[in-house]
């Protein structure tokens, strides 16, 4: 099902009313981070789920160890994955699985929103209109209102999907092309059980 969200709407507000800002401020000046439920309202967060799992391009990704700079990311654009023999397919896979050992590595469906928009591709998904609400004075209030930080004045937006088989190595979300100051997380699964796997897990330094 292909949904031209182009000509829809927005939800307005998108961040959930009921949330107590202060208390939320005050566990994140205590922890330096900070987990929050429900903290789009219930139609944004619905029409961004319908997107992921309806209208994505997704590309396979992976860590390209061979790669320099930019070209560390691996893809693999749909119509390419298409015309893969389910051998050639595994043998990815298996050589991914391999070079991990004890190394960094990832394996899994992403997709680059502030890219594409940069490249003009695929205008009609909505998570073109998520990408803006990222950016918008409505989310960037409420990231300072939480964090205190005055400073950030861009923000990166990227999907990921987890098939079973796909997995993200321990990191840290710095980065040598970017100065980055905070990192942030949605997690639009249904019904997620802890069994389903994709915990966001902080460990000691």
């Amino acid at each position: 099902m292909i949904v031209n969200w182009s000509t829809m709407k927005l939800t307005s507000p998108r961040i959930n009313p009921d949330l107590d800002i202060p208390a939320l401020a005050d566990e994140f000046r205590q922890h330096g981070k900070i987990r929050i439920s429900n903290v789009l309202t219930e139609d944004f967060a619905n029409q961004v789920f319908t997107c992921l799992d309806d209208n994505v391009p997704w590309r396979v990704m992976y860590y390209n160890h061979k790669g320099k700079g930019p070209e560390v990311v691996g893809r693999i654009y749909p119509q390419q994955w298409a015309v893969m023999s389910e051998e050639q397919k595994q043998a990815l896979i298996e050589r991914v699985r391999e070079e991990a050992g004890n190394n960094f590595h990832y394996l899994y469906n992403g997709y680059d929103v502030l890219d594409a928009r940069r490249k003009g591709q695929d205008p009609q998904l909505f998570l073109q209109k998520f990408l803006d609400f990222v950016g918008s004075d409505e989310y960037f209030n409420f990231i300072r209102q939480v964090s205190g930080d005055q400073v950030f004045n861009r923000v990166d937006c990227h999907a990921a999907r987890y098939l079973p088989g796909h997995f993200l190595k321990e990191h840290v979300d710095s980065s040598p092309f970017e100065n980055r100051q905070m990192a942030y997380v949605f997690n639009f699964t249904r019904n997620w059980d802890a069994d389903f796997g994709g915990l966001t897990l902080f460990l000691d330094d």
